[in-house]
């Protein structure tokens, strides 16, 4: 038996995703003075720690996808809902 998937209704999300975390630290480093004044690649930026380079702020979406990612696993979180997902 297939359920139906009524295509006027939104479909609904896992509460435990982390897309949104990943497309803000994704637009935050392709701002960055790293991308922007140095003219690095992206990749090499990702990696990069050095926060006179990407900033403060991208460092720290850079933690928080981390614990994200660390948080889907979590067994706790799995019924009460990832905090870092929104």
């Amino acid at each position: 038996m297939a359920l139906r998937v009524d295509p006027d209704l939104p479909h609904r999300h896992p509460s435990n995703s982390c897309e949104a975390l990943k497309n803000d630290l994704i637009e935050c480093y392709k701002a960055s003075r790293c991308c922007k004044e140095l003219n690095r690649p992206f990749s090499e930026c990702i990696n990069n720690l050095r926060p006179e380079d990407v900033g403060h702020e991208c460092l720290q979406l850079r933690r928080a996808m981390a614990q994200c990612r660390r948080n889907i696993f979590n067994g706790k979180f799995r019924v009460t809902g990832n905090p870092y997902s929104t």
